[in-house]
């Protein structure tokens, strides 16, 4: 079983299915969906799920920090842009999530990585997550994130996978005092759900 496989089963296990048809998850999208569904029905306890930096070490924060602002979380959000260079950048790009607080005083970007899969990592603009960046630097809001959401079996790899091309999105946009770049392991929300 390879470890999609594992995490589409703790979801089985845990409950963390599709509320219509109780048919499980089989993809990253499917668990980005039911991510929204259950954060809208309050079944995710956010101040039980860890929020990492860049170095995979504990924060001492938790996803409560941004999850329990009173706001809104849409899946696929589109980006929108004012001119071609920005269309250019990031146009065609779908972030898996955006968060924005009622007050509109804290935004996060959220990218669910379950695989591998292409972050456009070493362009210029320092990949996907570098692309995400640019255009969060273009909020007025107070707090920003750019947050990897993905399984604590990539983060013990060697390199953690994904962490080196957020970290490299981080230092290529000098993004590192006015947005966080935070990581959260799909593995806690999911101990963190209650049916």
């Amino acid at each position: 079983m390879n470890i999609e496989d594992k995490v589409y089963a703790n979801a089985i296990r845990v409950g963390f299915v599709d509320p219509i048809t109780k048919l499980p998850p089989k993809d990253e999208r499917a668990i980005s969906a039911l991510m929204c569904i259950y954060h809208q029905q309050k079944k995710i306890s956010w101040d039980k799920v860890n929020l990492l930096d860049i170095d995979c070490a504990l924060t001492g924060r938790m996803a409560s920090d941004i999850f329990e602002q009173s706001g809104s979380i849409c899946t696929e959000y589109p980006l929108f842009w004012s001119n071609k260079e920005e269309c250019d950048a990031y146009g065609d790009m779908r972030p898996d999530f955006v968060y924005l607080s009622n007050n509109l005083q804290m935004t996060a970007i959220i990218e669910n990585k379950l695989g591998a899969s292409d972050t456009h990592s070493g362009d210029q603009y320092g990949g996907q997550f570098g692309r995400y960046i640019q255009y969060l630097k273009q909020s007025p809001a107070l707090e920003k994130y750019i947050v990897l959401l993905t399984s604590r079996y990539f983060l013990s790899k060697t390199p953690p996978w994904y962490v080196k091309e957020l970290a490299d999105a981080e230092r290529i946009q000098a993004s590192n005092k006015t947005i966080k770049a935070r990581i959260i392991q799909l593995d806690e929300i999911l101990e963190a759900f209650c049916e």
